[in-house]
């Protein structure tokens, strides 16, 4: 089982199950994804993208049996919203980053293989949006980090 592969993959499936789960409300629609890369340039994304990518990982030794993973990953949250770069148009995607960033998505433990947990540590989003993008671009940009830890057999 490996960490760096695992739990974005798990980040996915909790996106999935909250949203499959009515967690950010009717009408919300995406597949959240794992890319390294955007497939297209940010104007491309008329409709509502999540991608999921791996951004840092740091492995120690806690046991003689076991090592500590500590894995870092970004949550990207991507729309071009055209000329409509107003509050009624912008309030909604925020609120998606907030219910992502919350207790009941991906703040919690999730699980993995072999019931196995990976533990929620810490949230991250700064700046919460790209501002740059959204007036130059007419894009909606937003980059939440979560890092979490399990423990792996050596």
């Amino acid at each position: 089982m490996d960490p760096r592969t695992i739990i974005p993959s798990a980040v996915i499936t909790a996106l999935t199950a909250a949203l499959n789960g009515g967690a950010f409300g009717a009408g919300v629609s995406f597949t959240p994804e794992r890319a390294w890369l955007p497939e297209y340039d940010v104007e491309q994304y008329v409709n509502l993208t999540v991608l999921v990518v791996l951004t840092s990982w740091e492995k120690e030794p806690l046991s003689p049996r076991d090592n500590k993973w500590t894995v870092q990953v970004g949550v990207g949250l991507v729309q071009h919203v055209g000329a409509n770069k107003d509050n009624a148009t912008i309030d909604p995607l925020s609120a998606i980053v907030n219910t992502i960033a919350s207790k009941d998505v991906l703040e919690k433990s999730l699980l993995l293989p072999n019931n196995r947990f990976a533990s929620w540590i810490a949230t991250a989003s700064n700046p919460h949006f790209d501002a740059n993008r959204l007036s130059t671009k007419n894009v909606f940009f937003s980059r939440t980090e979560f890092t979490y830890y399990t423990v792996v057999p050596r």
